[in-house]
């Protein structure tokens, strides 16, 4: 019987070349250790005109069911579509899996489809790798036109990454090969702050959601967290450690491990006094309070389409070479939606990721937040994996094993649920 071809497969059709005649790679061949899975590009202007919406879609090869349960995997501002900006052999520290690109094989070797996409201008690390000839920096990802497009980067706002998230959705509607109705998305991070919009604004109802290090409180709050909290939390941690004293010299040699400070810089956190104890701690407190509002002062003062100069870190930072211009910033110092206000009126399956060694957002916190909400779910899990970071990676900066399977096993498990037990609970049918 004749099929129409499905969108995806139609753009894959007419993308081949640009994506280097598909998979004749091997380092984008599945592994011998995967099901046989094949893989379909797509590129096609965003609803707004002004950029491209680039991405993958990963099948079992063959299958037997009618219509797939598909997967989309949406990550934060830094990420493209194989779950990293660069990778560099300089940097042990970026010298990791491309973790959605490994997660989404292995989910579709067991019969999902997998939808994967780039947040805009930012093209797949392992192609801009290619083109190079060798694994990039951040500094030469952004200088590559093969890796980076600033123009295209630089009409990045959260309004338009929630709009590419319904598009996303909306061709997975019209494939004919999925079945939508038993859509599940993978959310990593700040992605959590635009799905869970596009969710309250009605535009997509996805059978599941998993939330991997995904904060629950606003952007404006957790931007706080990240520069006020967070570092007197742990210089305050660190004096208990250390005999009540902890010096200038200890912050800059344990501040990029222990705080994954790879975006910021450990200049706010030096004391006049040479170091920090119980007595003078007070004044880490005022100064962070003074620099956090001087940071939005300074975003809100600037022009929205002005390159951007990012307030945390130096002009090096990834921040600023990914976000291109100030108009992103201004959303994340001042908007105060939270995404558990838009989850707890979900209806469908959640499940809540939380790396034990994740810095990067307040965990903590988000799971309170969780815990007193009076939430709607069908089912909802909160999952801790030990010696897991921000981005699931172990103490070696690789994707933690043991992390990834809790993931694909909560994904497995939701795509088999009774479709009739979630109308009982008011999810999707």
């Amino acid at each position: 019987m004749h099929r129409k071809k499905s969108r995806f497969a139609y753009i894959a059709a007419h993308v081949a070349a640009v994506y280097f005649a598909c998979w004749a790679f091997p380092s984008l061949a599945s592994t011998s250790t995967l099901a046989q899975i094949s893989v379909e590009y797509f590129s096609e202007p965003t609803t707004d005109g002004k950029a491209k919406l680039e991405g993958s879609i990963t099948l079992p090869n063959p299958y037997s069911v009618a219509k797939l349960t598909p997967v989309i995997i949406v990550g934060g501002s830094y990420a493209t579509s194989d779950g990293d900006v660069f990778v560099s052999e300089a940097d042990p520290l970026w010298n990791t899996k491309f973790w959605f690109k490994d997660l989404g094989d292995k989910l579709a070797a067991k019969g999902l489809a997998v939808i994967r996409f780039n947040n805009r201008g930012m093209h797949s690390s392992l192609d801009c790798a290619r083109i190079a000839g060798k694994s990039v920096n951040a500094a030469e990802y952004a200088a590559n036109s093969g890796c980076y497009d600033a123009a295209e980067a630089g009409t990045t706002t959260y309004a338009t990454q929630e709009a590419d998230i319904a598009e996303v959705n909306a061709m997975v509607e019209k494939d004919s090969r999925l079945d939508a109705s038993k859509t599940i998305f993978i959310v990593h991070s700040e992605g959590a702050f635009h799905v869970s919009k596009v969710l309250s604004d009605h535009a997509i109802r996805p059978a599941g959601i998993v939330f991997i290090g995904a904060p629950m409180d606003s952007p404006a709050q957790t931007t706080r967290w990240q520069e006020v909290e967070r570092q007197a939390e742990w210089i305050g941690k660190s004096i208990a450690r250390n005999g009540g004293y902890f010096s200038n010299d200890a912050i800059n040699q344990s501040f990029r491990k222990d705080l994954d400070g790879d975006f910021y810089s450990s200049a706010p956190l030096m004391s006049d006094e040479g170091g920090w104890t119980k007595k003078n701690l007070p004044k880490l407190l005022v100064q962070l309070n003074d620099l956090a509002a001087r940071d939005v002062k300074t975003i809100m003062a600037t022009q929205p389409e002005a390159p951007i100069t990012s307030p945390i870190g130096d002009s090096s930072s990834t921040a600023t070479i990914v976000l291109a211009k100030n108009l992103h910033w201004h959303s994340t110092m001042t908007d105060s939606f939270r995404p558990i206000d838009a989850v707890k009126a979900y209806d469908g399956d959640l499940r809540f990721v939380y790396g034990e060694d994740d810095v990067s957002i307040p965990a903590e916190h988000a799971i309170e937040l969780i815990r007193n909400a009076k939430m709607s779910a069908c089912s909802i899990k909160i999952i801790r994996p030990k010696n897991a970071d921000h981005g699931l990676r172990n103490a070696d900066k690789q994707l933690d094993p043991k992390a990834e399977s809790a993931v694909i096993a909560e994904v497995v498990q939701m795509s088999s649920s009774d479709r009739a037990h979630l109308r009982k609970c008011g999810g999707p049918a």
